[in-house]
């Protein structure tokens, strides 16, 4: 059966439309009640869960959550969404439900339709993880948070709590706007995808989210994906923030990149302890929360990309090392590459992943 990934354009972009309607809905007609205090987020969100056989979902949140056992029993790791504004539990271009098909064999996932507001988002996903560790305890430390586009925040909010239960996060499209507690995700593999052209959320958010990420240590892999510049009609913004016509490539560097850190993040997430609360962050990598934070693509359609990654990696972040201002000194016309010159060994601060994400974009 096709999913909205391998199916059809048309069937993905009514589902997106769907959702831009519920999500205009929402906003004009339910959410004062959420401000006035009528309705209470977490026990609004508790009522989610046990997930149903076919989801279950509140129309009061505009959220649902639904649960795709793993097919053996013994999950290698259990994949939680936190979605985009529009909201859906499909992910980037319909990624999450293609690997939860395709992956049934060996991982379990907790789909999540995380609503409308960054508020309410935090609450599902803060119910979702209370429920998965009261009735799967098997999960924890084999979680892995994958977040779209306002839901980096989303899964930001919940990691000073929930850390020690994951084994690796994947970011696609994020906003860096209240991600403030990515600094504190301690030793994980970290992925950061982005579209190069996306005209929703600028791709230099996706440096300032690797910044944060490896301030704490974290293991990043940065891919920064090429596209076509689209038009500016709804249907091609919208395929250029999601991915859609690289939804392909998407779905190699994720899958792959799982296959390569899944087992070892699993083992090593079994012997954390809550000394990680309070690891240090890496000084050269040190984060000023006073910066100002990337959140959405500049008024001016025709700024140029490789000036807002300047800007990210130099005035957005007075802490960044020397590596990273350098390779804002550096920028030239071709993204890839100029990212690649930037982690290779001809820069000799770059860390290690830094180096390891230049081999990968140099292939």
């Amino acid at each position: 059966m096709k999913t909205l990934f391998d199916g059809p354009l048309d069937a993905w972009w009514e589902y997106r439309q769907r959702l831009v309607t519920r999500h205009d809905s929402w906003h004009r007609e339910v959410s004062t009640l959420v401000d006035d205090g009528s309705v209470m987020l977490e026990e609004a969100a508790q009522e989610l869960f046990p997930p149903g056989l076919n989801g279950t979902s509140s129309s009061v949140l505009a959220a649902s959550a639904t649960w795709k056992a793993c097919a053996s029993g013994q999950p290698r790791a259990v994949l939680v969404n936190a979605g985009g504004i529009y909201g859906g539990n499909d992910g980037p271009a319909g990624l999450w439900q293609y690997l939860a098909a395709e992956r049934v064999d060996d991982m379990a996932f907790l789909l999540l339709d995380t609503g409308h507001r960054v508020d309410v988002a935090m609450a599902v996903l803060h119910c979702a993880l209370q429920w998965l560790h009261r009735e799967h305890p098997e999960a924890t430390g084999r979680i892995i948070l994958a977040a779209f586009s306002m839901g980096s925040a989303t899964i930001s909010s919940i990691i000073p709590q929930h850390r020690d239960s994951l084994c690796c996060v994947i970011i696609v499209s994020g906003q860096s706007a209240g991600t403030e507690h990515l600094a504190r995700l301690g030793p994980l593999p970290v992925l950061i995808i982005h579209g190069k052209h996306d005209p929703m959320v600028h791709p230099s958010c996706a440096l300032h989210l690797s910044s944060l990420s490896q301030s704490s240590g974290a293991l990043v892999r940065l891919e920064i994906i090429e596209q076509s510049a689209g038009g500016s009609d709804a249907l091609e913004r919208m395929k250029l923030h999601h991915l859609r016509d690289e939804r392909w490539q998407l779905h190699h560097v994720a899958s792959s990149w799982l296959e390569e850190v899944m087992p070892a993040a699993t083992i090593a997430s079994a012997v954390h302890t809550t000394q990680l609360l309070d690891a240090p962050a890496r000084p050269d990598l040190a984060i000023d929360s006073s910066a100002p934070q990337f959140n959405s693509r500049p008024a001016n359609p025709d700024d140029d990309l490789l000036a807002a990654l300047s800007q990210a990696a130099s005035a957005a972040l007075p802490g960044a090392s020397a590596s990273e201002r350098r390779f804002a000194e550096r920028a030239g016309d071709d993204l890839l590459a100029v990212l690649s010159q930037a982690a290779n060994a001809a820069l000799p601060g770059a860390s290690a992943s830094e180096r390891c994400f230049a081999e990968r974009t140099g292939r």
